[in-house]
């Protein structure tokens, strides 16, 4: 029996495949959500579903098709998996919720689906495209400061206010007030014997920062797409968070009522997986990890050019064509690079490919395929194919943040860092200070001597000494625009 399953971070939702129509559980209040005791792991949460299962149907559940959120990464989804089978599951699908929600409520319609999913820890806003009976994520953004477990806090401060003193564990309180102001201009209960009423505007009041901040990640999502709010076809809320009305208005302000706006049952995800199972379209477990930054190479001397962004579903491929620089170029170097995750002005050097015997032509003539493939175990697999499709190099890199490439100190390292450093210095001499000026010379003409030098330590030294070089030029820059803006 196949069993499909919405897990979610405070309740979980089930369904099976009954003959040709999907049925779901519902629990003893008639509810299709069933909430997570406390402390519980995701073993016993799995073992819990499979006895509900089991008993209700006098069947034997052995595949388990968990929708679950787009950005959970490799370890996360092979505890997910680890746990399921020790519950007893012979197999397990994984599934992104996004696209199990756009299959249950759009499947068989074509258009781009903008999925809001309030989940407990995190809200989550996802792009998905629809064509008919095949569904793919194509974006996704989070932030954790969003999610249901904020708004019941922030209900639980405004409690505590209200009885004017610090009151014991408010959660199912809190809840309560949440879910009654949802749909009431006004809620009265009593509060460990204290009557407290509560009005809408009062909770709306202090949802103000974090309904800001739902707002600018859904820009940001269509922005970093490259979509425009009127090539959304439709709007899908979804979690505890959707029935909200101060959120409803911030969807419906950032559409302009221009976008059909539908708010989903709790079992949609859950329904939606067994869907796509069916139709033998779900990705297989291991997709649904997104990538953790901007990957790409330098080119133009030093230009970053972004093979790959951030936030892009996994696994990934991106094929682009270059060309050479200079007339008769025999060979090139791919550098390889990521933005910094820490910082996104910087970037961090991950590796450098060498691809020799370029056939003579004249510069521009000879088309070099780059080819970059992400895959969601976190490697990164770079393909350099020559003009004449003889020559292939490829390098494997598992993907971290490599501080300490920025400062190699090998000779080809150095000579590098030299022509780059006197490059922006001559485009820039006229506004530094004579005695910066004289720094940069210096250190320049010490480089040089020791890029050949057997102290690998003097090498280094002087490779810190040239990259501190170049960061002071750029504070320098920022420092003569902000006076220009003035």
């Amino acid at each position: 029996m196949v069993v499909g399953i919405d897990f979610g971070t405070a309740n979980t939702s089930v369904t099976i495949i009954d003959g040709k129509k999907i049925k779901t559980f519902l629990d003893r209040y008639g509810s299709s959500s069933h909430p997570a005791a406390p402390g519980c792991s995701t073993e016993m949460r799995f073992k819990q579903i499979k006895s509900l299962v089991e008993a209700q149907t006098a069947g034997y559940a052995d595949t388990a098709v968990v929708a679950v959120p787009a950005g959970i990464g490799d370890i996360q989804s092979r505890e997910i998996t680890d746990a399921a089978k020790k519950a007893g599951f012979h197999r397990i699908r994984l599934i992104p919720q996004a696209e199990a929600t756009a299959a249950a409520m759009l499947h068989g319609t074509t258009g781009t689906v903008l999925v809001l999913d309030f989940g407990e820890s995190s809200f989550k806003a996802s792009l998905v495209e629809i064509k008919g009976n095949d569904i793919s994520l194509n974006r996704c953004l989070s932030d954790s400061s969003t999610g249901g477990g904020s708004f019941t806090r922030d209900m639980c401060g405004l409690l505590k206010k209200k009885t004017g003193n610090i009151i014991g564990k408010l959660q199912n309180v809190s809840d309560a007030f949440k879910i009654a102001l949802s749909s009431s201009s006004e809620y009265t209960s009593s509060v460990q014997g204290v009557q407290v009423s509560l009005d809408r505007r009062d909770y709306e009041k202090i949802l103000g920062s974090r309904i800001g901040r739902i707002e600018d990640l859904v820009r940001q999502l269509l922005r970093s797409s490259g979509h425009r709010t009127s090539e959304i076809d439709t709007v899908l809320l979804a979690g505890g968070g959707s029935h909200i009305p101060c959120i409803q208005s911030c969807v419906s302000r950032i559409f302009r009522e221009s976008v059909p706006v539908r708010i989903c049952p709790a079992d949609t995800a859950a329904r939606g997986a067994l869907l796509l199972f069916q139709r033998r379209t779900a990705p297989v477990q291991g997709t649904v990890g997104i990538s953790p930054s901007d990957f790409g190479l330098e080119i133009d001397w030093g230009r970053p050019f972004w093979m790959m962004q951030k936030d892009r579903p996994l696994p990934a491929l991106e094929k682009r064509i270059f060309t050479t620089l200079a007339d008769n170029q025999r060979r090139a170097e791919i550098h390889v690079i990521q933005r910094s995750t820490e910082d996104p002005s910087r970037t961090v050097s991950l590796s450098r490919i060498m691809l020799p015997q370029i056939p003579p032509a004249l510069q521009g003539r000879p088309k070099i395929e780059i080819q970059f493939v992400l895959h969601s175990s976190g490697m990164l697999t770079v393909t350099v194919q020559s003009p004449s499709g003889r020559i292939s190099e490829t390098m494997k890199i598992m993907i971290k943040e490599a501080v300490g490439d920025k400062c190699g100190s090998g000779i080809k390292d150095m000579d590098i860092l030299i022509s780059r450093v006197e490059r922006e210095y001559r485009g820039r001499r006229f506004f530094i200070d004579p005695e910066f000026s004289e720094d940069i010379n210096a250190i320049l003409e010490l480089a040089r001597r020791q890029k050949k030098s057997a102290d690998p330590g003097l090498r280094r030294e002087c490779s810190i000494a040239l990259w501190s070089i170049l960061k002071e030029i750029k504070s320098l820059d920022a420092g003569r625009e902000a006076d220009c803006a003035g």
